[in-house]
């Protein structure tokens, strides 16, 4: 083994072969990948994540039922659905009003799709 210098950040290193120039840390640094950027949300996703928490905190219980297939959810497994699709409600005043959104299980939310 021969002792070296990394040229990156300076600290020494035993290494075998005469190719190797960067310290196991230097080298891991190197390759490995890059965290992923945070999604920003815009401005109408900001807007969704406000009216679903102030639903869930008006309307808080420990199990909320389903009012397509009548299941009973627990809080992490609830969905708010869209009563009169967000799709079809070009004219109706306000898409995320009370009034509009029931507690739906996710496979029956997702098979309504943007139906009524």
């Amino acid at each position: 083994m021969i002792e070296h210098m990394c040229k990156d950040c300076g600290s020494s290193f035993q290494r075998w072969n005469t190719a190797q120039t960067m310290c196991p840390k230097c080298q891991y640094n190197k390759y490995a990948k890059p965290a992923k950027p945070i999604k920003k949300m815009g401005k109408k996703a900001k807007e969704w994540a406000s009216v679903r928490a102030k639903w869930f905190k008006d309307h808080e219980a420990d199990m909320y039922q389903c009012y397509l297939c009548k299941k009973l959810l627990p809080v992490n497994e609830t969905t708010l659905d869209h009563v009169i699709p967000r799709s079809n409600a070009k004219n109706y005043a306000n898409r995320n009003d009370d009034a509009n959104l029931k507690p739906c299980c996710w496979s029956c939310n997702s098979a309504k799709g943007s139906k009524h």
